[in-house]
């Protein structure tokens, strides 16, 4: 079932990009706080 596989680490980059996002995205707001 290579395509589970597939799909999981596809998952997990979108979480990886989602994290480092919304880590950047803090920083800019206690920043400016």
């Amino acid at each position: 079932m290579k395509w589970v596989q597939d799909a999981k680490v596809a998952l997990d980059e979108d979480i990886n990009k989602y994290q480092k996002t919304w880590k950047q995205l803090e920083g800019k707001l206690l920043v400016e706080r």
